[in-house]
């Protein structure tokens, strides 16, 4: 669902010389983590594949959500952040 966010995420943390060994650790960890929910969303679904499409919809729903509350939370800090330091 957000895998293919992960080379927006290497290449930042390239950039950031982000440490390599904790990196790859993490990275590891993420993959484990997704791999085994998909594993489970199969097993939990079987065949049902009408309820895995229903399932999968609601969750990229919620993801898009989340990312876009958080994205505009950032932004709304960065300016009030902003804002404060301009009046004084």
């Amino acid at each position: 669902l957000v895998s293919h966010l992960s080379s927006i995420v290497s290449v930042f943390a390239g950039a950031s010389r982000y440490r390599l060994d904790r990196f790859l650790m993490l990275a590891v960890l993420g993959r484990l983590l997704w791999t085994s929910a998909y594993l489970g969303l199969g097993y939990a679904v079987g065949t049902d594949l009408e309820a895995a499409s229903s399932f999968l919809a609601n969750l990229s729903l919620l993801l898009v959500f989340l990312a876009t509350s958080i994205g505009a939370g950032l932004v709304a800090s960065g300016r009030l952040a902003a804002g404060s330091h301009a009046s004084s």
